[in-house]
C-alpha cells in the first residue's frame, strides 16, 4: 500500500511534501514530479518514530480520566465492624 504524502502550497509558489508518519517536510519544489522523487526515496527515521509514539502515549495519558489511587471494588471493602464473612464482631 502506497503512502499518500500531503502537499502544502507556499506563498512563493513552491509546494512542500510532508510525511504523514514522521511529519518531516521531505522537500520543497515548484514541480510535483520533484516531490514524487523525494517521496519514493523517503525512509522514516526509526528514532523519530519512537519519539513520536512516546509523545502520543504521553498526550493520551494527559487527557484520559485519572483513576483514584486506591480503586478497589466495592465488594472488597468490608464495613467497619464486619468480618470478611459479613458477620458483626
Amino acid at each position: 500500500m502506497a503512502i499518500e504524502y500531503p502537499h502544502r502550497a507556499n506563498k512563493d509558489g513552491t509546494i512542500d511534501s510532508i510525511c504523514p508518519l514522521c511529519y518531516v517536510t521531505l522537500g520543497t519544489s515548484h514541480f510535483e514530479a520533484d516531490l514524487e522523487r523525494m517521496e519514493v526515496k523517503h525512509i522514516c527515521n526509526p528514532a523519530r518514530l519512537h519519539y513520536l509514539e512516546e509523545r502520543k502515549g504521553q498526550m493520551r495519558a494527559a487527557i484520559e480520566p485519572r483513576k483514584p489511587p486506591h480503586s478497589e471494588p466495592a465488594h472488597a471493602i468490608a464495613d467497619v465492624g464486619e468480618t470478611s464473612a459479613g458477620h458483626q464482631e
